[in-house]
C-alpha cells in the first residue's frame, strides 16, 4: 500500500481538472526561496543612487519536476512572481526614497542579469526610520521568446532591489534588507492539460 501516497497527487489534479472548464485558469505555485541559499537572502549595503542590490545572486536551475512535469510547462501562458522584504533604511539625509524591485528570468545557463533578462518591475516607497515589510506583485509581460524560455522548463530567476533618492539630498544611505517571502507562478489553461 506504500504506493498510495505517491497516487494522491496524481488524483487529486485528474478531480481538479475534471471538475474545471477548458477555459479555467489553475496556477502552480513554488517557493522561491528554496532555489537559494539563506545566506543570500539578508544582509547590509550602502547604497548609492540607482545602485542595485542583488537580492539572489545566484540561483538554482529552475526545471520542470518543481511545478509537477513537463506537461505544465508545455501550457504554460502567463508567469507572476509575489516577494515581501523587510527593509530599513538609515543614515540618509532623505525622509523617504522609492525603491525598486526588478524580476530577471534567464535561461539556466545564461547570464541571470542581463539587461534583456529583466521581465517586471514594481516600486515602493521606503522611510527612514523603523524597519517596514514591503510587499511587491510582479507580473511579466508576454512574447514569443518569453514564454518559449518557460515552456522550455530549465530556468533560473533573479531580483534585484535599488533605492531612488530625491533630487535635494544626497544620494546615500545603508540599507538592512531581507528577504521574507518569494514565490513564482505558472498559470496554465485547464482545456490545454487535457486536452482541449
Amino acid at each position: 500500500m506504500r504506493f498510495w501516497p505517491k497516487l494522491l497527487p496524481l488524483a487529486a489534479l485528474a478531480f481538479l481538472l475534471a471538475a474545471c472548464s477548458p477555459s479555467t485558469v489553475i496556477t502552480t505555485n513554488v517557493d522561491l526561496l528554496a532555489f537559494v541559499s539563506s545566506e543570500d537572502l539578508s544582509g547590509e549595503q550602502e547604497v548609492t543612487d540607482l545602485e542595485n542590490i542583488e537580492l539572489i545572486s545566484e540561483s538554482n536551475a529552475i526545471d520542470a519536476s518543481a511545478f509537477g512535469g513537463d506537461v505544465i510547462f508545455e501550457a504554460v501562458r502567463d508567469l507572476s512572481a509575489d516577494a515581501s522584504i523587510e527593509l530599513e533604511l538609515s543614515e540618509t539625509d532623505a525622509d523617504e526614497v522609492t525603491v525598486e524591485l526588478r524580476l530577471y528570468v534567464a535561461p539556466a545557463d545564461g547570464t541571470l542579469y542581463a539587461a534583456e533578462n529583466m521581465r517586471a518591475e514594481a516600486t515602493a516607497a521606503l522611510g527612514e526610520g523603523a524597519p517596514q515589510v514591503l510587499d511587491f506583485n510582479l507580473a511579466t509581460g508576454t512574447d514569443d521568446e518569453f514564454e518559449e524560455l518557460i515552456q522550455g522548463g530549465d530556468f533560473r530567476i533573479g531580483m534585484t532591489l535599488s533605492i531612488d533618492f530625491p533630487d535635494d539630498v544626497v544620494p546615500y544611505a545603508v540599507v538592512d534588507y531581507e528577504v521574507t517571502a518569494a514565490q513564482v507562478g505558472l498559470s496554465v489553461r485547464a482545456g490545454s492539460l487535457i486536452g482541449f
